[in-house]
């Protein structure tokens, strides 16, 4: 038994009513940006560039992430875990995840809030998010101490096709000390989960 998962990118639309990307397969899947949509392209100051400010921070506008089931079969995914290789950007690009997992799930979207900001200069923080009150840099989740992923589905398990984990909200912070400039080398966030 194999469930076929992917992760999905929120996006733009209205609060509780966001527009969906799959992206799995195409790499790199999550661009931080000034701009509220997943266009992945890498040119120019139209299409959503975090500048390095002269004083302070810039803020990419933030993301809704989350890991649902698009097929295979199964009995129940649970105990969902999210971490990366715990290597950051370098000085002066922080990237933070909320602490609270807003609620997602098949047949509720109310966790979303659309990402708020100056288009093609700096997004409001996520603090300004309905549902987050504390951040946390993302990289301090690693295989050894992930991130534990709500599941807001019956039984808080996923047992059928099409459910999802809750929202994870990340954000990218550019500031006025960063040491490295343009695009920045990708990086691997990973799902863990027990499929039974």
């Amino acid at each position: 038994m194999v469930a076929t998962v992917s992760v999905m990118v929120d996006y733009g639309g209205t609060d509780g009513s966001p527009l969906s990307q799959d992206t799995t397969g195409n790499e790199p899947s999550i661009r931080f940006k000034t701009l509220d949509n997943n266009d992945m392209s890498t040119n120019g100051k139209l299409l959503g560039t975090i500048d390095v400010p002269v004083s302070g921070t810039n803020n990419s506008f933030w993301k809704h992430i989350y890991l649902k089931v698009t097929g295979g079969d199964f009995t129940r995914i649970e105990n969902v875990k999210f971490y990366t290789d715990g290597s950051s950007f370098g000085t002066g690009i922080e990237t933070f995840i909320g602490t609270e997992l807003p609620t997602h799930n098949s047949g509720d979207n109310s966790g979303y809030v659309k990402a708020t900001g100056t288009e093609n200069s700096s997004g409001d923080t996520m603090l300004d998010h309905n549902d987050i009150s504390t951040k946390t840099n993302v990289f301090t989740f690693t295989s050894g101490t992930p991130k534990n992923i709500s599941i807001s589905e019956s039984d808080n398990m996923i047992n059928n096709v099409g459910e999802s984990t809750d929202y994870i909200v990340a954000q990218m912070e550019v500031a006025s000390t960063v040491s490295l400039k343009g695009d920045l080398t990708d990086k691997t966030w990973y799902f863990i989960f027990d499929e039974l």
